[in-house]
């Protein structure tokens, strides 16, 4: 919204997709951008452009509180009795499979994988920092913590970027919104943002 608001933008339509229909949407020109974050791989490169970043974040792992599976280690995701959730046609999905990770359940939400790790049916959750923090927050009484000092974690899996999606094609578009978020990250305005979620 910073963005469309500084490029003067008025007409702004908000359309709210599951993970797996975001790039289909895209492509079709449904939506003119993945306006959630979405974390640059090489198959995605393929398919679409990704802005200039708005912020870097970290993937966590989120486990019950007191960590009662003693999950310290990436590899502590491959244990057996360890059950996994991953929003489905995340990045952690892709990561849950490359890792070989026997017992993970897809979920639809991230709202579906947090109350499903709150309700202890399943051991831990690979998501992004900014979600993860967002439902700790709104959500006090929710037995869950992010795991702080995990080793191990693949450098591929740890370092992100916040970047936005548009068709290759929509190359003013993605010139304009990336040189947004360079002003707005200048200005301080994007900064502000994150303070004011509790980042």
């Amino acid at each position: 919204m910073a963005v469309a608001k500084y490029l003067g933008i008025k007409n702004v339509k908000s359309v709210v997709l599951q993970w797996p229909e975001m790039v289909p949407s895209l492509l079709s020109k449904k939506i003119d951008i993945i306006g959630g974050n979405i974390h640059g791989n090489p198959d995605r490169y393929k398919n679409f452009a990704f802005t200039a970043p708005a912020w870097w974040y970290a993937t966590v792992v989120v486990a019950q509180k007191g960590n009662p599976k003693g999950i310290k280690a990436w590899a502590d995701l491959t244990k057996p009795g360890i059950k996994l959730g991953v929003v489905a046609g995340t990045q952690a999905s892709a990561w849950a499979k490359d890792a070989k990770i026997a017992d993970v359940s897809q979920f639809t939400t991230g709202a579906l994988q947090f109350a499903a790790l709150a309700a202890g049916r399943i051991d831990a959750v690979v998501e992004a920092e900014p979600p993860s923090v967002v439902f700790i927050t709104e959500n006090p009484k929710a037995e869950v913590q992010i795991l702080k000092g995990m080793k191990d974690v693949p450098s591929a899996v740890w370092a992100n970027y916040a970047r936005y999606g548009t068709r290759f094609q929509d190359c003013t578009l993605n010139m304009a919104y990336s040189r947004a978020l360079g002003e707005l990250i200048m200005h301080g305005v994007i900064g502000r943002i994150l303070e004011k979620h509790g980042f």
